[in-house]
């Protein structure tokens, strides 16, 4: 089978991304998970179009070797703590949201990587005026959401991408 699309996923083995790689491939996508370890990927069914890359969010020259050749990149990457946690347990996601954003947006423009998937939070939109909120109503980041209004932001600049951002709810 000739694959659609090469699609690099960045956080392939988290809750959000060990789905959407299933769903890729049954699609016929070639899939590219960039993964910090990649025996955590061995839940994954095997398949002809699933290439396991080493890499880290944090580490931007994996991130190009990841990239090279893909035609989009889905940002999936997160270490959100249990609840309960400490605002000071929350460094490392806002390290992924910020730092992990720039190095993989900036790794999207060098390999030719135009469209890009960023995945967020659906609570940017608290205390919205209406029950369902458009893309027109005002985002609140403060404290742990702080990040990724950062990120975000980091997103909507990159004007030489091919960009959505996608805020998820429960999941």
């Amino acid at each position: 089978m000739t694959p659609h699309r090469r699609i690099a996923v960045v956080g392939a083995t988290g809750v959000l991304g060990r789905p959407v790689v299933q769903r890729l491939l049954a699609r016929g996508h070639a899939v590219r998970a960039i993964v910090r370890r990649p025996e955590a990927t061995a839940g994954l069914a095997p398949a002809p179009l699933l290439e396991v890359v080493p890499g880290d969010i944090l580490e931007p020259d994996s991130l190009v070797v990841g990239l090279r050749g893909c035609d989009a990149v889905l940002h999936l990457a997160t270490a959100i703590p249990r609840p309960g946690a400490a605002p000071g347990d929350w460094s490392r996601n806002d390290r992924i949201r910020i730092d992990g954003t720039r190095h993989l947006l900036a790794a999207a423009a060098r390999t030719g990587c135009r469209r890009y998937v960023q995945q967020s939070v659906a609570m940017l939109h608290a205390g919205a005026p209406e029950p369902i909120a458009t893309e027109d109503a005002p985002l609140q980041g403060q404290g742990v959401l702080a990040s990724a209004l950062e990120m975000e932001r980091q997103v909507q600049q990159a004007s030489d991408l091919q960009w959505v951002i996608l805020r998820g709810g429960l999941f």
